[in-house]
């Protein structure tokens, strides 16, 4: 066979099959429904009114610092946020007043140059974080509602 009879043939081809697989697909529109679409009657219901839900309140920043002071913190319950506290601030060990929230100890395997605690919502209520103050250091105090 030659060059000139094998293209005639492959095009042949090519167009069968083109063709075969245009008319397996149905393109057509679905068949419309016989059977009547129930309605509901229209009923007299008293109008009720829903109430608006109140804004949510902002969410905890993902890391709290020294410049944090004065701020109160809302967490919900399970939720984690950090403190950092950087430089001569590494020195001193935040203590908190109440059980609304929990610290944890962040140990690094490299000193990233500052001490880190989990501050975990624990329980409802309120509870604040502070730190003594230090010569040249103002204290630290955060308070966290959580609920």
């Amino acid at each position: 066979m030659t060059r000139t009879t094998l293209l005639p043939r492959a095009a042949v081809t090519l167009l069968l099959g083109v063709a075969a697989a245009a008319a397996c697909t149905d393109n057509s529109p679905p068949a419309a429904s016989t059977s009547p679409t129930p309605t509901a009657a229209p009923t007299s219901t008293p109008m009720t009114t829903t109430a608006t839900p109140e804004p949510s309140a902002p969410s905890a920043p993902a890391v709290l610092t020294p410049d944090d002071t004065g701020r109160t913190v809302t967490l919900a319950l399970g939720d984690t946020t950090q403190l950092r506290l950087p430089g001569r601030w590494r020195e001193t060990a935040p203590i908190v007043d109440g059980t609304a929230v929990v610290l944890v100890p962040v140990d690094y395997e490299t000193d990233p140059g500052f001490r880190a605690w989990d501050v975990r919502a624990a329980k409802e209520g309120e509870a604040v974080l502070r730190t003594p103050g230090q010569q040249g250091l103002r204290s630290l105090r955060i308070t966290f509602q959580v609920g």
